[in-house]
């Protein structure tokens, strides 16, 4: 469903999850979980990344491509 549905979107968009979250539409992510002060570090950095960008005008390379103070952003499809 998923996968039909992004293919359908147009424009700016990330299929981002999280490696080690446990969920993510079904999505398993073998190894170490997440701590949950991890996940939602990150996920509080991809939101303000997200409106850096799109408000601000201001690149943000965790919303481009892996980064080495993000190895758990995993990319899944980029457009």
């Amino acid at each position: 469903m998923l996968r039909s549905t992004w293919e359908r979107l147009h424009g700016w968009k990330r299929w981002i999850t999280l490696n080690g979250s446990g969920h993510g539409y079904g999505i398993h992510h073998p190894g170490t979980p997440l701590p949950g002060a991890r996940g939602a570090e990150l996920g509080n950095r991809c939101v303000a990344a997200f409106l850096d960008q799109h408000l601000r005008q201001l690149p943000q390379p965790i919303l481009d491509r892996p980064t080495e103070q993000n190895p758990e952003v995993l990319f899944w499809h980029r457009r």
